[in-house]
């Protein structure tokens, strides 16, 4: 067994981050070129990177003169550990360790074995933030996000299997460069998925990926299905009535999905001072798109604060609200 002894007192961790780095130095052809490595380590958690490397968009540092050759410690080494340079201070036995295996195991306060960590595997990851947030869909339209993957390991994946679940959520074939694909160490992938409400409320689903070399990672997903009518202006306020007066306002309703709505119903609750003035939306249907208005009274027949609600329903298309208020003097 491999070991690698140190001078002075060191803690664990770092005892095994410098093993791990001197161990890399001799494994891998110019990866560590003390004091700097030529190859792409993980940026730091602000985007920081060592002077002389650039924190890529795919979120590694590389070094600006030198295109990476190699993914030191995928996952594991971030700037501080990787950009450690070698030193006189380790004495380094590497003849029985094997060039795609390392492993770092403690014995005592100063030794380290390394006989099997692999660092030459793919290794998956989706770089989009989880979860993945639609907001609120018309019942009936649609929405789709575009999810992020990457292969974060020394050696390319095998081909990549995408599948999305969940109701009301889909991926779209069209756009998918994951499914089938191989990602070499660094490269990257994308997808969209789709979230098609058919019911009100909140909606979840998952989105994986999996690979037999690479394994399987996963994001969640959320939407919420919204009517498909939506009412402008959403609050309506009269403001001081004076005694005796009948103002109206109109709230204009638009179908926002893509299929005609049912049979629609207004109505109005709440002080008895207000009411409907006209309406061409009840007993109506509205195709996609179309519009519709109602009219609400407030007759300012008494002094003192009214509240209302506008309430527009159908199957599908609502159920749609509008906040009233008044104050009559």
């Amino acid at each position: 067994m491999a070991k690698f002894t140190f001078a002075g007192a060191l803690t664990t961790t770092a005892l095994i981050n410098t093993a791990l780095t001197a161990t890399l130095a001799a494994l891998v052809t110019g990866c560590f070129d003390p004091p700097k490595p030529a190859c792409a380590f993980l940026c730091g958690t602000d985007s920081s990177c060592p002077s002389g490397y650039t924190c890529a968009g795919d979120g590694w540092c590389k070094r600006d003169d030198v295109a990476p050759s190699f993914v030191c410690e995928p996952g594991t080494v971030d700037a501080a550990v990787a950009d450690a340079p070698a030193t006189d201070a380790a004495e380094v036995d590497a003849a029985e360790v094997d060039a795609a295996m390392v492993d770092a195991g403690t014995t005592d306060a100063g030794e380290v074995d390394a006989t099997s960590i692999d660092a030459s595997v793919p290794r998956l990851e989706i770089i989009t933030a989880s979860p993945l947030a639609f907001g609120a869909v018309a019942q009936t339209a649609s929405a789709t996000q575009t999810v992020m993957v990457r292969n974060s390991g020394a050696a390319p994946s095998s081909a990549l299997t995408v599948d999305v679940t969940g109701t009301d959520f889909t991926r779209v074939s069209g756009t998918d460069t994951c499914m089938g694909a191989t990602l070499p160490a660094l490269g990257t992938c994308s997808f969209e998925a789709r979230f098609a409400p058919a019911a009100l409320g909140p909606a979840t689903g998952v989105a994986a990926v999996s690979a037999t070399a690479g394994g399987t990672v996963s994001i969640n997903l959320t939407g919420t299905g919204a009517p498909m009518l939506t009412a402008s202006p959403t609050t309506v306020g009269f403001g001081d009535v004076a005694s005796g007066a009948t103002p109206e306002r109109t709230v204009t309703l638009t179908n926002a999905g893509t299929v005609t709505t049912g049979t629609l119903t207004a109505a109005v609750t709440g002080d008895a001072r207000f009411s409907i003035a006209t309406d061409s939306c009840s007993a109506a249907t509205v195709a996609a798109a179309g519009t519709c208005a109602v009219a609400v009274r407030f007759t300012a027949s008494s002094a003192g604060d009214a509240t209302g609600t506008l309430t527009v329903t159908g199957t599908p298309g609502g159920p749609v609200t509008v906040a009233l208020t008044a104050t009559g003097l």
